[in-house]
């Protein structure tokens, strides 16, 4: 099966690469995870000339299967015989139309849940496009530390996925103590933990027009 998609976030892990999208035609949010129930390898990203697909591509991928895990039902499966292919840059619309407006962030105001929690939770999702009032960046000894307000609650020190928006932010508070966004998109997904909790995690910050930046 074909589809279309919104890249969103893409960040490697020890594993491949996660990545998050949109699905154009039902404006949805997506995982796309190999046929070994893993992240995609990098040669899996390319496009037919050999250059990655990046942020906010729009593309056409083959898919085999919807693989609904109980704690990630966004799963899609790439065919991955077939090259991505690049439609064109994404538009605001694009993203916009998968905005998210939950009371919460992923069901509730802590920053991790349980097994159970998700087991109970009905309406099930990994993955949460949200527009966070405020988003604080700042060091924390050695680990950048994302703190999020979103609907009056705050979710502290998450974890940012994407190497390059962790760089970025790095050397930004290189000679800063903080950096505070406000109006600002949020990709929120959630990640498995060694104490089998799943943890909340940043895979990408979204500046939008109306976004303000203080240091």
């Amino acid at each position: 099966m074909e589809i279309t998609i919104v890249v969103l976030a893409k960040s490697k892990t020890p594993q491949g690469y996660n990545i998050i999208g949109i699905n154009l035609a039902i404006n949805q949010l997506v995982r796309l995870v190999s046929d070994e129930d893993t992240p995609l390898n990098f040669e899996d990203i390319f496009y037919p000339n050999e250059i990655p697909t990046e942020k906010f591509d729009v593309v056409q991928i083959e898919i085999t299967e919807n693989q609904d895990l109980w704690y990630q039902p966004e799963n899609l499966v790439v065919d991955t015989e077939y090259y991505f292919l690049y439609v064109r840059q994404a538009t605001w619309n694009d993203i916009m139309y998968a905005l998210h407006a939950p009371d919460f962030i992923l069901n509730n105001i802590s920053c991790k849940l349980s097994k159970n929690d998700i087991q109970n939770w009905n309406g099930n999702k990994s993955i949460e496009l949200i527009l966070a009032s405020e988003v604080n960046l700042k060091m924390d000894n050695i680990k950048l530390s994302c703190n999020i307000k979103y609907n009056e609650h705050w979710y502290n020190n998450l974890s940012l996925t994407d190497d390059k928006l962790i760089k970025y932010y790095v050397d930004v508070l290189l000679e800063r103590e903080n950096v505070t966004l406000e109006n600002v998109l949020v990709v929120v997904g959630l990640e498995g933990g060694e104490d089998g909790s799943f943890y909340k995690v940043v895979d990408n910050i979204i500046h939008i027009p109306t976004t303000k930046i203080s240091y």
